[in-house]
């Protein structure tokens, strides 16, 4: 990345005052499906082509019914590692597989992708059995259909229902640059949820949302781009064509930024035309910033196809399967197809616009992979470490039973602060009372703790307050966020979100807002916005500095 500000400095084992800032210090409808589920379809129910015969080990359909209802409702994001334990998931799914004609229900096919895949890839991929893995990306896929329903718009073209999605993604997930020091691991699941993620991460993530709709997408990377800040993402789009967003710049490639007359990019460059224009590019050029990707750059860039083995494998397009008169999510994405009738992701993607991309340039992305093989490592980033003992608080004063007395004690909340991340992102009412009392705990027990807690609480109410289009509201807690918290957690995220309530206003301080963003993650997006608004914003300039000089 071309960011030159000093890197952060290195993060502690213990939290001090405001510990995690001290990392990011220079870079500035609810689940409705998730209850009320009785039963689901019989163990008879199978797919094209196939037959199960019932044996005695088998159980009734209401034994096989309820175990999969509790296995489901395990799963919610709300639940799963909060208030349920993951491998008890894993027992009643894998216990249902083998007994409740969990195999077999639909027709998959593993072998074309013995060259596509690695060797352990390719063995989990071909597993029968349910593994840790595939219950957290059931967790994340319920909840990245649940921001689609909400976010999305129902009829709108592929253009605009994608760059709506990436908008409300970029809110949600500040950046944090590829040379993070100790980085975590995140999956798309911990970018939402812990407010934060690389460019590659809010890739991987844009990606995922999007096969919720579903649209085909990829992830397209340039050799120059050594540390992976500009990777841009292909929304594949058949009426459209392949539409481009950057998740470093948290902006879609516009096809014209000189008219685009919108705060932020409306219309979406798309592939076809990039390559044939070589001056759409260099409109994201600033002085002294100059943007990585070119015409030629992107003729010969690396075409990613996202994903794992959870979403390649047999056992979760059959669970899918299973679910499907229940629940309207989509848990599988097979990469190749198991007939000539079908076609499979890699299929689609080589096909897409009679071959737009060269096949050796596609490949499978190998990160989700290595992230989830690597999940065991997680707690030896003491960032992580750090992040679990935020959002496992606040600590709180509570009354408990000791002896034959009542005492107060000081005990970690019953809705910690992930619960509640969690409730935000489902939209649920509950969220704003919940956001509360996790503000109101540094006054009861001060603690390094629970300031951040707070700290993270303040913001999101200001970010909900945001997508409400409460935008006086938004203002104000955000501008109160920063004031008191002179090392503010979230500070760029929260003054780019003051100035675009500004700019969506028409209010020439917004200018000054962005200006005020010290050491940016990302510096090229602040020079692209603050040399775009300005010109949106000229009129009320020149009104403004005139009732100043008639003043």
């Amino acid at each position: 990345m071309s960011n030159s500000s000093p890197s952060p400095s290195p993060p502690q084992d213990s939290l001090e005052v405001n510990p995690l800032r001290r990392l990011w210090w220079g870079l500035g409808a609810a689940a409705v499906v998730l209850l009320g589920i009785y039963f689901f379809a019989p163990r008879a129910r199978t797919g094209p082509g196939t037959a199960k015969t019932a044996t005695k080990a088998e159980w009734d359909d209401a034994r096989c019914d309820r175990v999969l209802a509790d296995a489901y409702r395990g799963l919610a994001p709300d639940r799963l590692g909060i208030s349920s334990s993951e491998d008890t998931i894993l027992r009643d799914l894998n216990q249902w597989a083998e007994r409740c004609g969990g195999k077999n229900a639909v027709r998959t096919a593993t072998d074309g992708i013995a060259n596509l895949v690695s060797e352990k890839g390719l063995e989990d991929t071909t597993s029968d059995r349910f593994q840790r893995r595939d219950a957290q990306h059931i967790r994340s896929a319920l909840l990245l259909q649940q921001i689609v329903e909400r976010i999305a718009p129902k009829k709108a073209p592929d253009s605009e229902r994608a760059r709506v999605l990436f908008q409300y993604l970029m809110r949600q997930v500040q950046l944090r640059p590829a040379a993070f020091p100790d980085p975590p691991a995140f999956t798309p699941f911990d970018c939402l949820v812990y407010g934060e993620g690389t460019a590659l991460e809010r890739a991987w993530l844009f990606v995922e949302v999007l096969r919720q709709l579903p649209i085909d997408a990829v992830i397209l990377t340039t050799e120059e781009d050594k540390e992976g800040a500009f990777p841009i993402v292909g929304v594949l789009s058949p009426e459209e064509g392949c539409l481009l967003f950057d998740t470093g710049l948290g902006l879609p490639v516009p096809a014209d930024l000189a008219t685009d007359d919108a705060w932020l990019v409306s219309k979406v460059a798309d592939y076809k035309e990039a390559v044939d224009r070589p001056e759409l590019f260099r409109q994201l050029d600033t002085e002294g910033l100059p943007y990585i990707w070119t015409s030629d750059r992107l003729k010969t860039a690396k075409v990613w196809l996202v994903g794992n083995s959870s979403w390649w494998s047999p056992r979760m397009a059959n669970l899918q399967f299973q679910l499907q008169p229940i629940v309207r999510v989509t848990l599988s994405e097979p990469l190749v197809a198991p007939g000539k009738d079908q076609k499979g992701y890699r299929d689609r993607v080589a096909e897409f616009q009679g071959g737009a991309f060269e096949g050796s340039r596609i490949a499978v992305w190998p990160v989700p992979e290595e992230r989830f093989l690597a999940a065991a490592d997680v707690p030896k980033s003491r960032y992580w470490a750090a992040l679990q003992r935020v959002f496992n608080g606040p600590t709180i004063v509570q009354l408990q039973k000791v002896g034959n007395q009542q005492q107060e004690v000081e005990a970690l909340s019953n809705r910690p602060l992930k619960l509640i991340r969690v409730w935000q992102l489902e939209n649920r009412e509950e969220t704003r009372r919940g956001y509360l009392s996790i503000r109101n705990a540094p006054s009861l027990i001060p603690s390094p703790e629970n300031n951040a807690a707070a700290q993270f609480a303040t913001f999101w109410v200001g970010l909900s307050q945001f997508e409400e289009g409460s935008l006086q509201s938004a203002q104000e807690t955000l501008v109160d966020y920063i004031r008191i918290n002179t090392e503010a957690i979230r500070a760029e995220s929260a003054l780019l979100l003051i100035a675009e309530t500004l700019v969506m206003e028409k209010d020439p301080r917004a200018l000054e807002t962005l200006k005020t963003i010290g050491n940016p993650a990302q510096p090229l997006r602040n020079a692209i916005l603050l040399r775009h608004w300005s010109r949106l914003l000229k009129p009320a300039e020149a009104g403004a500095a005139g009732k100043s000089a008639a003043e």
